[in-house]
C-alpha cells in the first residue's frame, strides 16, 4: 500500500511539475521541431527585404512596406537597418521556404522579438499574408 502511495505521489509531483513549466517545455520542444537558422545581415534592400550570409536575399514574412519610390519607403527601410544591420538574427520558416523571385521568405528575430512584427507596431508596415497566415 506504501509503495502505492509513492508512485501516485511521484505521479503527481510529475504532473505538477509539468503544468508549471508547460510554457518553458512548449518553447524548447517549438524550437526542437521549428526550423531555423542564425544569420547576420549584410545589408537591407529595403523595408521589408534583406541580404544576409552567402549573398542570400530574404523577404520578411507577413508584412510589406513602401516601395522605392513611395512615401515612407526610407523611413521603413532605415529602421530595419537600424534594428538589424550587421547584426545575428534568427530567420524562421513559414509554409514556403521560397518565393517565385527565389528570395528566402522567413521571419526575423532578434533577442525572441520579431522583428516583422515591430515594423508594423512602429507603423512602417502593414500585414500581408498573399498565401495564408503562418504561426507569427
Amino acid at each position: 500500500m506504501n509503495r502505492k502511495r509513492g508512485i501516485f505521489f511521484l505521479a503527481i509531483l510529475v504532473l505538477l511539475f509539468i503544468v508549471i513549466n508547460y510554457e518553458f517545455l512548449d518553447e524548447k520542444i517549438t524550437g526542437l521541431i521549428e526550423e531555423s537558422d542564425m544569420v547576420v545581415v549584410q545589408r537591407v534592400i529595403d523595408g521589408d527585404t534583406i541580404v544576409v550570409d552567402n549573398d542570400t536575399h530574404v523577404r520578411l514574412l507577413g508584412i510589406n512596406t513602401p516601395e522605392k519610390g513611395e512615401k515612407y519607403y526610407k523611413e521603413a527601410k532605415e529602421f530595419l537597418e537600424m534594428v538589424s544591420l550587421n547584426k545575428t538574427i534568427k530567420l524562421k520558416y513559414g509554409k514556403d521556404k521560397t518565393d517565385l523571385y527565389g528570395r528566402t521568405l522567413a521571419y526575423i528575430f532578434m533577442d525572441d522579438a520579431n522583428v516583422n512584427k515591430d515594423l508594423v507596431d512602429e507603423g512602417y508596415a502593414n500585414l500581408y499574408f498573399p498565401s495564408g497566415k503562418d504561426a507569427y
